[in-house]
């Protein structure tokens, strides 16, 4: 037979939690950084599953795009990395 649940009891006088305004506003506002961040995190995993399985379709192991390079491992775990190269420069011709 389940035990019923107790109230909760209130605080004691004297022993109320202490909020101070900074530390709650940086909370509020790490909380909001986490939460969008989460999100994103939640939008590039599925933009990557995409990418990886574009391509997989085109049979391709790396591509270029302008500066942006995509390397597509299938070994023993999928995986995709992406990575911004350096522009190529132009070589100076000065004789």
């Amino acid at each position: 037979m389940a035990r019923p649940r107790k109230g909760k009891t209130g605080d004691l006088p004297g022993t109320e939690p202490i909020t101070i305004p900074d530390v709650s506003a940086a909370l509020a506002e790490y909380k909001e950084t986490s939460d969008e961040r989460i999100e994103l995190l939640s939008k590039e995993i599925k933009l990557k599953d995409k990418l990886m399985g574009l391509m997989k379709d085109h049979g391709l192991v790396t591509y270029r795009d302008d500066d942006l390079v995509c390397t597509y491992a299938s070994k023993a775990k999928e995986s995709i990395k992406v990575k911004r190269v350096k522009a190529d420069l132009p070589e100076d011709d000065d004789d």
